[in-house]
């Protein structure tokens, strides 16, 4: 273990990518143009997130957050025999010992790790040097099992994932990308977003590195299909629009919880978050007739951020959706409200 880690921290210093957190700069919106996504449709990537999520649930792996694995994909598993049920066994165990409760998105060797593997694409061979030379050998016996059992059908899944949502952002994806683009005050980003389709992604379904924007997304789950593809698309490219409003209610937060009788802790450090939820729920809802927001459908409020959240934040963002107060005013008054939460 001492050795991976040390070459990859070798390969985090090869393959290091702007620090996270930074909001990107450009020209304003053009509300004529729907936002230009790039879609990653890569083999290596594809076979590492599959690994992990396979890892996720090997006893190997202790206790950690499961990734829910397609029945598709446990029966090809199940139906593997001999030499590849073997070298895949040997691959989900070694990923279950040193990647597992391993974080895709903040831990910057396993960063590193999916951007050398998104550099290798779709080549037969495994063109990554950078990789420690274990987890090369892992990925090289893997990878023909996977190649042929696995990836055809996660291949389609993709391209008829992108296919999908293509017509909604043709339709909305201007409007609604404009409308988030100025509730947050920033413009949006310039250069097209790379959007890496696999289809497992991490816990939450998709994650979002900045500097620049670039989404990873998973084309399995049951929750990221149909219009709902259309928000979590837009508000995962919102995580590059949202750093200023993260900062700014980090100071109001500790300005109104530092008033008597506040109670700090009936704010959750994540409330950045529900905004950021809210807001793009709201905005989809807003451009598409009848659409239920991803938390409201999916009881994100009662399973993540139960309690008075969600009420707080409808009382006090929905008159800055409507233009009758400011986005400054509407924050500090969301935090107040929730600091006076009665305990218990």
């Amino acid at each position: 273990m001492h050795s991976l880690r040390a070459a990859c921290a070798a390969l985090v210093v090869l393959l290091a990518s702007p620090a996270q957190g930074q909001a990107p700069t450009g020209a304003p919106f053009a509300t004529s143009q729907a936002p230009e996504y790039v879609y990653r449709n890569d083999f290596w990537r594809n076979l590492h997130h599959t690994l992990y999520a396979f890892a996720s649930v090997h006893p190997a792996a202790g206790r950690v957050r499961r990734l829910r694995l397609t029945p598709a994909d446990i029966a090809v598993r199940d139906a593997l025999s001999g030499d590849e049920a073997a070298a895949w066994e040997e691959a989900v165990r070694w990923y279950a010992t040193n990647f597992s409760g391993r974080n895709l998105l903040f831990d910057d060797e396993m960063v590193a790790i999916g951007d050398a593997l998104s550099r290798s694409g779709d080549a037969q061979r495994l063109a990554a040097p950078q990789l420690p030379e274990e987890l090369r050998g892992i990925l090289m016996r893997a990878g023909p099992i996977y190649r042929t059992r696995w990836w055809p059908a996660h291949r389609r899944a993709n391209d008829a994932w992108r296919a999908a949502v293509a017509p909604l952002l043709m339709a909305h994806g201007a409007e609604a990308a404009a409308r988030l683009s100025r509730l947050y005050g920033v413009d949006w980003p310039d250069q097209p977003i790379e959007v890496t389709l696999t289809p497992y992604a991490n816990s939450m379904g998709a994650y979002t590195s900045l500097g620049p924007v670039r989404i990873t997304l998973a084309t399995s789950d049951s929750s990221y299909q149909g219009d709902a593809a259309f928000e979590m698309l837009l508000h995962e490219a919102g995580h590059g629009l949202v750093a200023p409003l993260r900062e700014r209610l980090a100071e109001i937060v500790s300005i109104e919880t530092a008033a008597p009788g506040a109670r700090s802790e009936a704010v959750r450090r994540d409330l950045w978050h529900e905004v950021h939820f809210y807001l793009a729920g709201k905005v989809v809802a807003e451009t598409m007739d009848g659409y239920v927001p991803y938390a409201d459908r999916n009881r994100l409020w009662d399973l993540a951020w139960p309690g008075p959240d969600r009420e707080a934040l409808a009382r006090h963002l929905d008159p800055y959706l409507a233009g009758r107060t400011t986005l400054d005013s509407a924050l500090g008054a969301l935090v107040r409200d929730l600091a006076a939460t009665p305990a218990g």
